[in-house]
């Protein structure tokens, strides 16, 4: 049993590590490659907060199972910590088929997974991919560098695979880079606003404008929101950085009318973390009526795929948003 992830059956990462040592040697004497596919559950912490964490376990324990239904069996799918998971594939001549696996894994988990509990959930993996012997010789680093690939599939996206290359250490030191620089920018002030019009075809009119967030540290200067906002997204910073701009954006808009523009709204972009957040209408409802704001006034602009990643909780909060008079739009529908 002390070999074994008491929540899912699966080996842990102690038995992981002693398997994939054996499965190295075995390589190495017999000419073949061994693959480690790392799989991390896009945006699981985020649905565990909203779901609860009973219901958290049980989408680990299924997704467990899936994945161990749709790999050989001879190949080992270990539980390693989180919502990590890591197959090991053996025997394998060339690394088209570890990325054939991974895709086929991609596409098993586009089923929804059911909780038991008359509720199902669909949740897509990230994976890295390392190999033996083209990407390194031990089970130390096959699993560091498969672990990278995974990140920069994260980066990608979501819901995809990367095969590891020299060139991702760098993005992964880059990325830890990041992560410092953001838990500093906000108490240094590093972030600003810039406000793009929006104009009426009819008479040229300004008739609100977009919130859109910019970062110049005093460390790394001046970075792009496309660099900086999936690191925050997958931090949760983006959270605390989230509610900054409704704030602040609010505040704009307030002085803005004061001074006689009163015919203008403010859009401003939401994130999916804070779409699930479970007080997000009333932490709305506060902010506007601290700066005197109509909740029409205000426009909330989303992805259709922040709106999926959590399709029925989504849902409700919109519906509540939409219920308090909150402006709503949807961009890349389709």
């Amino acid at each position: 049993l002390a070999n074994y992830d008491t929540l899912t059956g699966l080996p842990n990462r102690t038995l992981l590590s002693e398997r994939l040592g054996h499965a190295v040697i075995r390589a190495r004497r017999g000419g073949r490659k061994v693959a480690v596919l790392f799989l991390d559950l896009d945006r699981f912490k985020h649905v565990n907060d909203s779901m609860g964490h009973a219901a958290g376990d049980r989408m680990l324990k299924a997704a467990g199972s899936r994945l161990r239904d749709n790999v050989r069996d001879g190949d080992t799918v270990a539980r390693i910590g989180g919502d990590e998971f890591t197959v090991v594939l053996e025997e394998l001549a060339d690394a088209g088929e570890a990325e054939r696996v991974a895709m086929k894994l991609i596409t098993a988990f586009e089923k929804p997974l059911e909780l038991n509990d008359g509720q199902d959930v669909v949740i897509s993996p990230s994976i890295g991919i390392s190999l033996y012997p083209d990407h390194a010789q031990t089970p130390t680093d096959l699993l560091k560098f498969a672990d990278t690939a995974m990140y920069q599939a994260k980066d990608r996206g979501r819901k995809t695979y990367m095969v590891y290359t020299e060139t991702m250490d760098a993005a992964a030191r880059m990325r830890a880079t990041l992560v410092g620089a953001l838990r500093k920018a906000m108490e240094r002030g590093e972030f600003s606003l810039v406000y793009q019009p929006k104009l009426s075809l009819l008479d040229e009119r300004i008739t609100g404008v977009e919130a859109l967030l910019r970062w110049n540290s005093q460390d790394l200067g001046e970075i792009s929101p496309v660099t900086f906002i999936p690191v925050a997204e997958e931090s949760g910073m983006i959270i605390e950085i989230g509610d900054w701009v409704l704030v602040r954006a609010c505040e704009q808009l307030s002085k803005w009318h004061r001074d006689g523009l009163r015919d203008i709204s403010m859009s401003v972009n939401l994130s999916v973390l804070q779409l699930q957040r479970g007080d997000l209408t009333q932490r709305l409802c506060d902010i506007l009526a601290e700066n005197d704001m109509a909740p029409n006034q205000l426009e909330l602009e989303l992805t259709e795929s922040v709106i999926m990643a959590n399709a029925e909780q989504s849902i409700s909060t919109l519906r509540q948003l939409k219920a308090v008079g909150v402006t709503l739009s949807i961009d890349d529908f389709g």
